[in-house]
């Protein structure tokens, strides 16, 4: 489920679908796993298996053999609520642009979601916006340079459906909403990232 909020609240509920159009993601195809090559167990053949018979050494070779089975297996992560950063750093609305650029340095992000007066979710602050903003008036303040109206995602939702939103959109990450507006999290194009290339990888496209 996808939202849009603005100064104006939620002025959208629905699938991404419903959002502006974006290009299909085209579905990779797995790669195979590896199989193991066994060979024939004559004398005669020049690839006779040279693993060893009988006692600890055969043990060993089967306990290795099964822990490499069992790290071998990604595990499969399907939902926002899986990869989104849960403590979320967030700006207000009618905050100095000045001091939300020194919050975002201070904790070390380059976007936050930004809130009204009643905490509710009506824009999104980034690093370009504030780059863009470049030598703004001293009083200038965060609402005249956020993105709003900004998508903003439910955890239950497919990964996949947000990388697709992120492509379209071009922003760095889409904050998340529980069906009541409250703010829970926030997904990053970098968390994406981490995740394929844990170790062992996470299977997102399963």
């Amino acid at each position: 489920m996808f939202y849009i909020y603005g100064l104006n609240g939620r002025s959208y509920s629905g699938p991404a679908e419903g959002l502006p159009p974006v290009e299909p993601v085209r579905r990779v195809q797995a790669p195979e796993s590896v199989r193991v090559f066994t060979s024939p167990q004559d004398e005669n053949t020049p690839f006779a298996d040279p693993r060893p018979r009988g006692g600890l050494a055969q043990d060993a070779v089967a306990a290795y053999a099964q822990q490499a089975q069992q790290t071998a297996v990604p595990r499969v992560v399907r939902l926002v609520s899986e990869l989104m950063q849960k403590d979320v750093v967030s700006v207000q609305a009618d905050a100095l642009l000045a001091d939300a650029a020194q919050w975002l340095a201070d904790h070390q992000i380059g976007q936050a979601p930004v809130r009204d007066e009643q905490r509710q979710l009506v824009g999104l602050l980034t690093r370009a916006g504030l780059l863009q903003a470049g030598a703004a008036a001293p009083d200038a303040t965060v609402r005249a340079h956020m993105v709003s109206p900004v998508p903003a995602v439910a955890p239950d939702t497919d990964v996949r459906r947000v990388a697709q939103v992120l492509i379209d959109s071009g922003l760095p990450g889409l904050p998340v909403v529980e069906a009541d507006g409250a703010l829970c999290g926030f997904i990053a194009r970098g968390d994406l990232l981490r995740a394929m290339a844990t170790d062992p990888p996470l299977d997102l496209w399963s």
